[in-house]
């Protein structure tokens, strides 16, 4: 009786994984839809899209083996992904390369993949239309969307900050247009944003310091206007920050210099105005400080030192004046050094880094003189 019965249980136990490896009903349906709904002039993107079960040797798509349910869609055009979940099963994970293009608008069949925790359709050009309202109330299991470099168009969802899982968030190179929702601020366990290469307006979110685990925001090339918000200075895991290429406008908050982790900062190309903030220039951890093409006025903060180690420091095309910091040389390391463009007069200091700058470096000032000019200064 017991050698039965212990027969009895391994099939059952057989039973239960197999039951539990084949892909569900309703999530291959979800999928179907989704790929109706494209054109795929090369036939090849979805050819491994065959059979009843889903999870088994469909391109791009991963299952929980656990459960059966359908947790990854990873379509990338040309470039090969594996998964960070190692626990997640598929034979394939990307679509082949080549000139193969996508095109069409995504389904609100993906809300029907309720355990979905990675959606990673990028780098198609030609997927349009706009992001499913659906998402943020569908999927709460999302950590990772990534729909980079397509032509999705029209408002981000209101509710995007219903997506409470998300860690990730890969929206750039898009056509998408309006304002960035106030309930962004609500995905507290976002560590990469972003936004870059948008036609988004409106302010950036005044309480965006509240994503306190945000360790990337990339919001360049939008048309973004109103103020830096001052929120941001209590991001204390913000390594990159950029808002570069849009209409901001105000002064630059100081207390941006006091993040202890913040190491690129850029700025550049917007329509701030007022001094630069002596913190910018003595923070300990800036390498990458880019002002350029602003309104900024007053002088350059002769503020360097010891602490100060900037790859890059771009301060250019703006309207500072007085002279070149006599304590630049004092920095411990200055790779990049653009001045030039302003209204400082008086002689370049010498030594480093000076000695190996060019004199594109301090062009179009209203009266500098000294190497690396070709001006040599009055005795």
């Amino acid at each position: 009786m017991a050698p039965l019965l212990s027969f009895l249980l391994l099939l059952l136990h057989l039973s239960t994984a197999t039951s539990a490896a084949t892909c569900h009903p309703s999530d291959r349906a979800a999928l179907l839809s989704f790929r109706a709904a494209l054109t795929d002039p090369s036939s090849r993107v979805f050819s491994t899209w065959t059979g009843a079960d889903c999870c088994k040797s469909w391109s791009g798509v991963s299952c929980d083996p656990t459960t059966g349910r359908v947790a990854d869609l990873s379509l990338r055009s040309g470039v090969e992904e594996s998964s960070s979940d190692p626990s997640l099963s598929s034979s394939s994970r990307t679509a082949p390369s080549g000139e193969l293009l996508l095109s069409g608008p995504l389904s609100p069949s993906l809300c029907s993949l309720p355990r979905l925790t990675s959606l990673i359709l990028a780098d198609w050009k030609r997927l349009s239309g706009p992001i499913p309202a659906c998402l943020p109330s569908s999927l709460p299991l999302l950590r990772h969307l990534d729909l980079v470099g397509n032509a999705l168009s029209g408002p981000l969802p209101s509710d995007i900050g219903r997506l409470s899982s998300l860690t990730v968030l890969k929206l750039a190179d898009n056509l998408l247009t309006g304002p960035i929702p106030a309930s962004l601020s609500s995905l507290l366990d976002l560590r990469h944003l972003d936004l870059t290469n948008n036609l988004l307006t409106g302010p950036v979110p005044p309480d965006l310091g509240s994503l306190r685990m945000l360790a990337r925001a990339l919001l360049s090339k939008n048309r973004l206007s109103g103020p830096l918000p001052r929120s941001v200075a209590k991001m204390d895991r913000l390594a990159d920050l950029d808002l570069s290429s849009n209409a901001l406008s105000g002064g630059i908050p100081s207390q941006y210099g006091t993040m202890l982790v913040l190491s690129t900062l850029n700025l550049d190309r917007n329509r701030l105005s007022g001094p630069v903030p002596p913190t910018l220039l003595s923070s300990r951890g800036l390498g990458i400080l880019n002002l350029s093409r602003n309104a900024l006025s007053g002088p350059i903060p002769d503020v360097f030192g010891e602490r100060s180690y900037f790859m890059m420091l771009d301060l250019s095309y703006n309207g500072l004046t007085g002279r070149v910091p006599t304590t630049i040389p004092k920095a411990a390391y200055i790779g990049h050094l653009d001045l030039s463009h302003n209204h400082l007069c008086g002689p370049i200091p010498a030594g480093s880094p000076f000695d190996h700058l060019e004199a594109s470096s301090f062009a179009a000032n209203d009266c500098l003189c000294g190497a690396p000019l070709p001006k040599p200064c009055r005795q």
